[in-house]
């Protein structure tokens, strides 16, 4: 094998070291060894707060133009998959993936401006919605 033939056949490789020093130390390994964030900062919560309420203004647009439902809860379940993504707390997604079922229950369904669900489907809606918004939002964080 010639010289040349050596060098065609390498395959370059860079490894760059990053000191521990230079990591920043925002996370806990928890019982499991995994690691999660300790708690949310201001930050994350105004966050989150500003997203849901986005989120809200525009259920109530789309509830003006006739929209269905269906639309109006797939903004939500954007709007914690958006939490997610633009904050660094694993409560901030729990939470506003709670908040948003209460949000889509008190504005969009009847009666309006309660907590109460006269159809007996809503269970089922929210707890679909419940569920769909945690795991959307653990997997986009």
């Amino acid at each position: 094998m010639t010289q040349s033939d050596k060098k065609r056949n390498t395959n370059p490789m860079d490894i760059d070291i990053i000191p521990e020093d230079a990591l920043e130390h925002t996370y806990y390994r928890n019982r499991n060894g995994r690691f999660r964030h300790t708690k949310p900062s201001i930050k994350d919560i105004l966050i989150s707060v500003l997203i849901l309420f986005i989120a809200t203004g525009t259920g109530i647009l789309f509830q003006s133009f006739e929209f269905s439902e269906a639309n109006i809860i797939t903004v939500y379940l954007l709007a914690v998959l958006l939490i997610s993504v633009f904050t660094k707390s694993y409560l901030c997604n729990v939470v506003s993936s709670l908040l948003g079922v209460l949000l889509f229950n008190f504005f969009f369904t009847e009666p309006r401006f309660t907590f109460h669900a006269y159809e007996q489907e809503y269970f089922f809606t929210f707890s679909m919605m419940l569920i769909a918004s945690i795991m959307t939002g653990t997997l986009a964080g």
